[in-house]
Formats: C-alpha cells, sequence, structure tokens
C-alpha cells in the first residue's frame, strides 16, 4: 500500500514536470523593471508623478548624444524624422514613442517665435545644451506598450542614429529611466546565467560534504532543484518574471531546500539502523515534520514581513520567497521520505559508516563548545549588541549609481552626460496660476519671458 502511494507521488511529479519547467523557463524571461513605478500605487508622491504624467507626457525617457552631436548637425532632423517614419517603431499601427525632442529642434522652435539662436542657446544651456553650447541630445519618450518593448528597440534606434551619422552604437551614449531599468533587467538575466551554474555546483558539493553519500547527496539536491523550479513556476503564474530583487529567490529557495533534506535524510538513517525503508520513511516524517514546519514558517513570518515596504519588488520579493519556503518544506515533507524509501531495499542497505564518520568528526568540537559554553554565550551576546548598532549605520536606496559598479558602461555615460550635456535628473515643479487674477495678468510676460 505504502509503495503504491510513493508510486503516485511519482507520477504527479512526473506529470507535472512539464507544466512546472515551462512556467519556471517564462519567469526567468521578459523581466520588465521600471524604477518609476516601484512606489506603491497609492503613495502620494506617485499620484502626483501619475497627474504630472497625464498633463505633460511620459516620464519613461530615453536620451542619447554622442561625440559632435551638435545643434547645428543637420543629420539631426534626419534622425527624428526617422524615429517618426519608420515602421519599426510602431506595434499594431501605434507609434511606441509618445513624443521626440532635440536641442537642434528647440533651439528652431525658439528662433521661429522671435528669440536670436544665441537666447536660444542660452535658454537650454544645461537642459537640452551643453556648457560648450554646441553638444545637444535626442530625447525619446516611450509609451506604455513602447516600456515592454524597449530591450527590442534600443538597437533599431541606435542602428537609426548609426545610419543617418555614421557614428557607431558602441560610441553612443544612452540614459534615463529606460536605459535604467533595461539594464536592470540585462543585468538580473546576466546574474542568472552567469552565477546560477556556479550556484548549483556549490550546493552539489555541499550535499556531498554534508551526507557523505552520492545517492542521498543526488536525491536531496534533485529535490532542492525541483523546489526552485516550482518557485520559479509560481512567480510566472502570478504574472511576474524574475526581476533585479526576486533573482536571488532561487539560490535562497535551492539553499534552505537542500538545509531541510540533509535533517530528513539524517532521520532517516537513524530509523533505518531498526527497521525496513518504508517504515523508516514513515518515522522520518513523523519525527521530522514538526521542527521543519516551525523552521519554514519562522522563515516564511520573516520574509512575509517585507510586504510592509512602500517599494514594489520588495512586497514581490517578501510575497513570493514566503510562498516559496512553504511549498518547499511541504515538497521535502512528501518527496524526501518517498524517495529514500524508493531507493533504500532493506535495513541494511544503507552505510553506518556516513555517520559514524561525522560523529568522529563533530563529537570533539560539541564537547569542547559544552566545556567553554558561557565564553562561547558572552562573545555571541556581545556579537549581537555590536551587530544591532551596525545596523543602524544602513541605508537603503535604489538609486541608479548604487546598484552597479562605477566602472560600468551606464554610470560611464551618465558621467558622459553630466559633462558634455547636464544634469540628467531632473526635479520638476508643477506651478499653478490663476491667469485671471490680474496680478498674474500683468506679470505673466515677466514669468514665461526666460
Amino acid at each position: 500500500m505504502q509503495h503504491r502511494r510513493y508510486r503516485l507521488l511519482w507520477i504527479y511529479a512526473v506529470l507535472l514536470m512539464p507544466a512546472v519547467g515551462f512556467e519556471a523557463a517564462k519567469a526567468l524571461k521578459g523581466a520588465v523593471n521600471v524604477p518609476l513605478e516601484w512606489a506603491s500605487a497609492d503613495d502620494p508622491v506617485q499620484k502626483r508623478y501619475h497627474e504630472f504624467v497625464q498633463a505633460f507626457g511620459s516620464g519613461d525617457i530615453l536620451l542619447v548624444s554622442w561625440n559632435g552631436c551638435h545643434v547645428d548637425l543637420p543629420e539631426l532632423d534626419q534622425v527624428v524624422a526617422d524615429l517618426h517614419s519608420n515602421t519599426d517603431f510602431y506595434q499594431a499601427g501605434n507609434w511606441l514613442f509618445d513624443r521626440i525632442e532635440s536641442g537642434r529642434h528647440a533651439v528652431q522652435q525658439l528662433t521661429r517665435s522671435g528669440v536670436t539662436s544665441e537666447q536660444a542657446v542660452q535658454r537650454l544651456d544645461g537642459i537640452l545644451i551643453g556648457p560648450d553650447r554646441q553638444t545637444t541630445c535626442v530625447v525619446i519618450a516611450f509609451t506604455p506598450s513602447g516600456v515592454l518593448e524597449r530591450a527590442a528597440l534600443l538597437p533599431k534606434i541606435q542602428d537609426v542614429i548609426t545610419k543617418r551619422t555614421g557614428v557607431p552604437a558602441e560610441q553612443q551614449h544612452l540614459v534615463g529611466p529606460i536605459i535604467d531599468g533595461l539594464s536592470a533587467d540585462l543585468a538580473s538575466q546576466a546574474t542568472v546565467q552567469s552565477l546560477a551554474p556556479i550556484s548549483t555546483a556549490v550546493v552539489l558539493v555541499l550535499a556531498i560534504v554534508c551526507l557523505r553519500s552520492w545517492r542521498e547527496s543526488l536525491l536531496v539536491f534533485a529535490v532542492s532543484v525541483y523546489c526552485q523550479l516550482v518557485t520559479m513556476a509560481l512567480v510566472s503564474a502570478c504574472g511576474e518574471s524574475i526581476s533585479a530583487l526576486l533573482v536571488v529567490l532561487p539560490p535562497l529557495i535551492q539553499v534552505l531546500s537542500l538545509a531541510g533534506g540533509i535533517h530528513l535524510v539524517n532521520y532517516f538513517r537513524e530509523s533505518i539502523r531498526t527497521s525496513h525503508a518504508t517504515v523508516a520513511a514513515e518515522r522520518t516524517l513523523q519525527i521530522g515534520w514538526l521542527p521543519c514546519v516551525l523552521s519554514s514558517a519562522t522563515t516564511a513570518i520573516g520574509m512575509a514581513s517585507l510586504l510592509v515596504s512602500d517599494l514594489e519588488p520588495i512586497r514581490q520579493f517578501g510575497a513570493f520567497s514566503a510562498a516559496g519556503v512553504l511549498l518547499t518544506t511541504a515538497i521535502l515533507l512528501v518527496a524526501v521520505p518517498a524517495l529514500l524509501a524508493r531507493f533504500t531495499s532493506s535495513a541494511r542497505s544503507t552505510s553506518h559508516t556516513p555517520v559514524e564518520s561525522t560523529q568522529t568528526l563533530w563529537s570533539p568540537i560539541t564537547q569542547r563548545l559544552a566545556t567553554i559554553k558561557l565564553p562561547v554565550i558572552a562573545v555571541s551576546l556581545v556579537t549581537m549588541v555590536a551587530a544591532v548598532f551596525g545596523m543602524q549605520q544602513l541605508n537603503s536606496s535604489v538609486r541608479i549609481e548604487t546598484l552597479f559598479a562605477s566602472d560600468s558602461r551606464i554610470l560611464q555615460d551618465y558621467d558622459w552626460f553630466e559633462q558634455h550635456v547636464g544634469p540628467v535628473v531632473p526635479v520638476e515643479v508643477l506651478l499653478k496660476i490663476d491667469v485671471r487674477n490680474q496680478h498674474w495678468q500683468n506679470r505673466w510676460p515677466e514669468l514665461v519671458g526666460y
């Protein structure tokens, strides 16, 4: 009867594997980080921002410039025209940009209103024109649909600039919220692709070192990978993707599941000495479920505490990590005993050497710690107090310069822009004036004259 139950568990796990793998793969693709949307929709600042966007246009902008991008460069007009007319920048007949502006076009507009070129350049100094009074940029505001397609649109924008000006993509400098979010996306994907194999190998080695059994190590490792995939599938099923913060979720789940699996294997080793494999598996579940549930519950509560954050990525991490920990515990309690029973034929099939060698290794250490328990407790308390004071020095930040290394391309482009064009992190002030008031009517030319 018990073997039939275990066989059913195998069947369910195998049947679910394609769906789990498909959803997990979806979670690794298509992440769209939009830093401007990280705050809660109920946040007063976010509400004012959306009101500003409705009145003045999208805040999801891209700024592009390069050496030689001057206000007297006629090719700038051709670049802007191509960005308006090229079908690559349309989706279902809708333009993916909200508006496009350049310093050259802004100067032309001002001069048409009667302002001299010198005055126009002076007004745009530090906004669209750099301190040399020549270097300018192209400003592209994306629609919400355009933001979703930004990874595909950016190379096409660079191709247009290269075609019209001859400046290769690697010599173009791109900054702005669009680049901030896309850079976070690309960094997340690169982290997963480069560090996931290393992390997986380390986890497997740790399992082998702790369990000293290839069979049991591979068993626990396989379950940890399955827990990892299930958690990523949950992210995808909820309509989300692995973002810049969620990128740490898969290794977190794998490590936690590995730790739980090792505990269950040790419970099984103790039980298998005196009973059949099936009975030992049942005993493992009876002994192990309470400590596993208590451990995972406290961990999940700690993760869920992040739900009080005002930032959406942090709330997502708290929710998915808490759910992932609970799912992992359920899978461990079901899968590990079942697999151990399946691959252990009798009470004598498990060697006692790993247990005995492990005891030989740790027994002197535990005995020594028992003799100096008071100093150990004192040092631990002092360390904890010092850590509390250290925590007060921590500062949280989501600024782009804190997310990337100082020698990264994105920060180098920001430095170039600030040196050659002007500040790229504006503070926009909205003034509401009652134009019916006679006082303001008299001062209106003065207010708009600069």
